[in-house]
């Protein structure tokens, strides 16, 4: 019987309030995942194949009716990307931030704030603290205008006229041959964004009108072998003062342009943790690249041949589109 039947034939307990029901269509259990042999796939393989078998969405919490509170009603605010801060916030009128709408439900006892469908650019952090804070009956209610999709993004906006074909000769030939007349760059000191943030060990987000773009990377995702071209042995596997250590048997990765940004991506101390790892140098005459200082949170680093690596930021392979 495949995993998600046995789920389903399992319910754990409804929790019944004076308001609504709490419904969870999980299992108290969760049946085993059968271990194989590493070869055959590791805990995180195993895991993401039972995964897919779990259902997209599960009923929490039904029914809630944000309609149905009388006096934060009496309150509502509505927010639209294309509104005014200055606006008194009606529905047709709407400011146009949460945070405006959040002072303006300050010290109201309960309110119900609306956002309109569209993108809503977040600098600086919103706070919902005791100001907001409601009762039982008339509560702080922050929801969507019915069918429309808000997305709140810390990001920062760039224009697609912002963007413009390479005319640096120094870029321009670093770049793959198939490649050079398919790219184009953005100077983003120009529209006034200095601070770009880092990869870190969980990587940055790039997105266009939807859809998040990949670093460029070597090997290309889908490669027949989608691994580092590493030698085998630990050359050094590091520890929390030194830097790790590792062979490299690839001779293009030595061509690389130095730019102490280029990083890697894989497993490097267990199986199910994947992070990036910034690389301190790599060394032409040993033929070998050194990683920062360990994650304090790891003694050592360790390198598993089957498992998936890859380079990450190095401009000589943005070769494909979407990168």
């Amino acid at each position: 019987m495949p995993l998600l039947e046995k789920m389903l034939k399992k319910k754990l307990k409804e929790v019944t309030t004076d308001k609504f029901v709490i419904e969870l269509n999980m299992p108290k259990e969760y049946p085993a995942i059968p271990a194989r042999k590493t070869e055959e796939g590791g805990v995180r393989d195993r895991f993401m194949a039972a995964k897919a078998e779990l259902p997209d969405e599960i009923t929490v919490v039904r029914p809630f009716n944000v309609d149905g509170f009388e006096k934060s009603n009496a309150n509502t605010i509505y927010v639209s990307a294309d509104g005014c801060d200055c606006n008194c916030g009606c529905k047709d009128k709407p400011v146009a931030t949460l945070a405006e709408a959040l002072k303006r439900a300050a010290g109201k006892n309960g309110a119900k704030i609306v956002l309109r469908g569209g993108c809503y650019t977040v600098t600086e952090t919103i706070k919902v603290s005791e100001e907001h804070s409601g009762t039982v009956e008339s509560p702080l209610i922050i929801t969507s205008e019915k069918d429309e999709i808000p997305y709140l993004s810390g990001g920062k906006l760039i224009p697609a006229a912002a963007f413009t074909k390479v005319t640096d000769k120094e870029v321009y030939d670093r770049l793959h041959p198939d490649a050079k007349d398919n790219i184009v760059v953005c100077d983003l000191k120009a529209l006034g964004i200095t601070e770009y943030g880092s990869i870190g060990t969980r990587g940055t987000m790039f997105v266009v009108n939807g859809d998040k773009y990949t670093y460029a990377r070597y090997p290309n995702e889908g490669a027949e072998v989608e691994r580092l071209p590493m030698k085998d042995a630990i050359v050094f596997a590091g520890n929390k003062e030194k830097p790790w250590e590792l062979g490299i048997s690839d001779e293009k990765c030595l061509n690389w342009k130095w730019t102490n940004d280029i990083w890697v991506y894989g497993s490097f101390f267990y199986e199910w943790t994947h992070l990036y790892m910034k690389l301190s140098e790599i060394n032409k005459e040993t033929k070998t690249m050194k990683g920062d200082v360990n994650d304090p949170n790891y003694n050592t680093i360790s390198y598993h041949p089957p498992f998936s690596h890859y380079f990450v930021n190095v401009l000589e392979e943005l070769d494909i589109p979407g990168e």
